[in-house]
């Protein structure tokens, strides 16, 4: 199989005399959506996003949790239900 185009040419059955029924005969071939590769829920309650922080050598790394956690509140506030 290289294509599309060989899944439709499949024979799935015969009909009739002998006929082949081929899948382009029964079904929709086509690319569908990218499958998902994973997912982060948070306390069960539903999807969130993750992410990863590289702090620079000799950063101070207290610092930058800090200021990490700071942005973070920042892009939620618009995003918090009440």
């Amino acid at each position: 199989m290289q294509s599309l185009d060989d899944l439709r040419k499949v024979a799935v059955g015969s009909g009739p005399n002998g006929v082949p029924i081929l899948l382009r005969d029964v079904a929709t071939v086509q690319f569908g959506p990218d499958m998902r590769r994973g997912i982060a829920e948070q306390n069960g309650e539903g999807e969130t996003v993750g992410g990863i922080v590289v702090v620079r050598y000799g950063a101070n790394a207290n610092q930058v949790i800090q200021t990490v956690k700071q942005r973070l509140d920042q892009a939620m506030r618009p995003c918090r239900r009440t």
